[in-house]
């Protein structure tokens, strides 16, 4: 999308650059209103993205506190239990804290990034969600 938006930038500033030496008054008005409008065009474009790119990121963010939550409370929980089962419980939701905290600093790193690379990550990161709440069933799984 990056790279479309730049090629039409160009195509316009190209135009009007040819028209400036050769047009009427009135062609360059024409120019400079379609010029307007393509601006207006991709402000609203960007700004759409961002928005989607902000409406995902706290659906991320969303799921993330929830899955917390519910770390929080298998701690509490394995608070309780003693020996090896404490031992284990502990060692897996350390594990699983670390992914989390993986996920974290990948989502930091993009949050000054542009769409384009929100697009390329989201998959990987949609999955990276899904396994820690996956692993998270497990856990409580097993702890049951």
């Amino acid at each position: 999308m990056k790279l479309f938006l730049q090629i039409f930038r160009l195509a316009v500033i190209v135009s009007t650059a040819s028209c400036v030496v050769a047009c009427s008054d009135d062609a360059k008005n024409h120019v400079k209103k379609a010029e307007d409008r393509a601006e207006q065009a991709l402000d609203e474009a960007t700004g759409a993205a961002r928005s989607e790119r902000d409406a995902y990121r706290r659906q991320l963010e969303t799921r993330i506190d929830a899955l917390n939550a519910k770390i929080q409370t298998t701690k509490q929980k394995t608070e309780k239990l003693s020996g090896k089962a404490k031992d284990d419980m502990q060692a897996r939701l350390a594990k699983l804290e670390e992914k989390r905290d993986e996920l974290n600093k990948k989502m930091g790193e993009l949050q000054d990034k542009g769409s384009n690379a929100w697009a390329a990550a989201k998959s990987g990161i949609d999955k990276a969600v899904d396994d820690l709440e996956s692993t998270y069933e497990d856990i409580k799984e097993s702890f049951e």
